[in-house]
């Protein structure tokens, strides 16, 4: 079971993220870690087995990622992030977009539905609003789409390119580049931007990638 102490948070990520995070971001991170240990040895939240794990593996790579698209994301208005589990990076993301941008985040589970409600509430995030379903093709559509975790990269490219409008951004998360390769990427989608990076103390290959969907041609009369 994994425990955590605010001084030891905070430490984790003045000493990994630094200046890049200010402090009210910080606080609202330890808002999320302090209820996420509350709901824990009730509802199977993380799979994760110690601290360490927690803030490397969920914490620290969903604040890097974060990071790392916020500025593509910039332009969004309406982002969904699909199967949002404990909020990783439906809670996340937030922290680090325009206030106009509004996260719908989609969890088919009822209880983990209600920490998410109970956790966007005691983050202050105004501009977060949590669904209890589950997504199915052609379900909406939007500027951005977000998953981790809940189907594999193709699998959630297939589903995602019904979810977005012309020129919408799909987010993909994985542990290398084997997504952009031509033969996995469904027709009408394209690769605009991969990040690589390692995790700060296991040194773990992770990435995170950006298709948009291209418009349709116009057909000459």
């Amino acid at each position: 079971m994994f425990h955590v102490k605010r001084d030891e948070f905070t430490r984790f990520f003045h000493e990994t993220i630094g200046d890049q995070l200010v402090e009210d971001t910080v606080e609202k991170l330890w808002v999320h870690c302090a209820t996420l240990q509350e709901w824990a040895p009730t509802f199977n939240l993380v799979g994760v087995q110690n601290g360490v794990e927690l803030l490397e593996s969920i914490y620290w790579d969903s604040v890097k990622t974060s990071i790392l698209l916020a500025t593509s994301l910039s332009h969004c208005r309406e982002i969904h992030d699909v199967g949002s589990g404990a909020g990783f990076p439906g809670l996340i993301l937030p922290l680090f977009l325009d206030s106009a941008a509004h996260i719908t985040l989609h969890e088919p589970r009822r209880k983990r539905a209600s920490f998410l409600k109970t956790t966007s509430r005691e983050m202050s995030l105004s501009n977060v609003t949590v669904e209890q379903d589950r997504v199915i093709p052609g379900a909406f559509s939007c500027d951005a789409v977000t998953s981790r975790a809940t189907l594999s990269p193709v699998a959630w490219l297939k589903l995602a390119f019904s979810l977005v409008s012309a020129e919408g951004l799909i987010v993909v998360y994985g542990t290398d580049r084997s997504i952009t390769d031509n033969d996995c990427i469904p027709q009408g989608l394209t690769c605009v931007q991969t990040h690589c990076y390692t995790l700060p103390y296991s040194r773990r290959a992770r990435s995170v990638s950006l298709f948009k969907r291209m418009p349709v041609p116009c057909s000459v009369v």
